[in-house]
């Protein structure tokens, strides 16, 4: 099973009370975009599971991952307004320096939203009825504009990038060692600030 690291325990204030309830509230403090658009991210397997490279205890090798992260990063690459400064793929882990280019995302059209979310992701209804050009009324447009933005905001959002880069791996990978039966995956990372 191949399963991605997370922060470990969370902080406290002086009187022992928990500053944030889930790593989640931790990454919205964390990534601000008006301070830098440059995060270097770490995804780490746990449980001394292997994501390429030779694995010492079992003699098995994973080399043939390493292929998996960096077909996966070009995809996500022409997909989010996210670009890859950086990476580095070890036996246990990887590290990608990221850019945020929130401004690209917001010039996207309406149209190009739908159309870079549904290489990932099955549209809805409304975005395939827009896509062919069929008429819809104010209360389905407004619906769909909704979910457009939603999508905007996703499609420069570095935890929905990682999300997309990690569960794809960790499916993968837990393909290959369960016979084809994936089992549970986590898609939480570590998040460090990279001021350039």
């Amino acid at each position: 099973l191949l399963v991605f690291g997370s922060f470990g325990h969370l902080p406290f204030n002086q009187r022992g009370h928990r500053l944030f309830k889930c790593a989640k509230e931790i990454l919205r403090y964390l990534v601000s975009l008006e301070a830098t658009s440059f995060y270097h991210c770490i995804s780490r397997c746990v449980r001394r599971a292997w994501l390429c490279g030779d694995d010492p205890y079992t003699g098995e090798s994973f080399e043939h991952r390493r292929k998996w992260v960096l077909d996966r990063l070009r995809q996500l690459s022409e997909i989010f307004a996210i670009d890859i400064c950086a990476y580095a793929i070890l036996s246990n882990h990887y590290h990608v320096v990221l850019h945020v280019d929130s401004e690209k995302a917001k010039a996207w059209s309406e149209r190009q939203v739908i159309l870079q979310w549904t290489q990932l992701y099955k549209g809805n209804l409304l975005a395939d009825r827009y896509l062919s050009g069929d008429t819809m009324s104010r209360a389905e447009s407004a619906a769909l504009s909704g979910l457009i933005e939603e999508w905007r905001l996703r499609l420069y959002d570095i935890s929905w990038f990682m999300r997309c880069l990690n569960e794809h791996l960790a499916h993968k990978a837990n393909e290959e060692q369960n016979g084809g039966h994936p089992k549970k995956y986590c898609d939480v990372y570590e998040n460090r600030v990279v001021f350039i």
